[in-house]
């Protein structure tokens, strides 16, 4: 190997070392300043529905999108999101009976 292809072969090492160092300094920091955002799920949505989105999912990377699968899959969704909102709604209007007002308009 010649000089100048040695020369090359170590200024490509020491960029990817530096680089590597770069991230890691910057990855670190952020983590320490920012920290990790924690994955929040949604509480309105039934395993049921999150079941047959998994299944729609594999269905769909496996190339066989099944339209029955979809529908149903968006139905539950509607379901659980309707019943949620009942669920709500009676929360707040039992709030309202017990002359919680404030707990009820502030959310507090």
């Amino acid at each position: 190997m010649s000089a100048s292809a040695q020369l090359l072969v170590c200024l490509a090492t020491d960029a990817d070392d530096d680089w590597v160092s770069f991230k890691d300094a910057h990855s670190k920091a952020a983590e320490k300043v920012l920290g990790f955002r924690e994955f929040i799920r949604s509480d309105w949505i039934s395993d049921r529905t999150r079941s047959l989105a998994e299944k729609k999912r594999t269905a769909r990377l496996g190339g066989d999108m099944d339209k029955d699968l979809n529908k149903q899959c968006k139905k539950s969704a509607r379901q659980d999101k309707h019943a949620w909102a009942e669920e709500k709604a009676t929360q707040g209007e039992a709030k309202l009976a017990s002359c919680e007002m404030k707990v009820c308009l502030l959310g507090v």
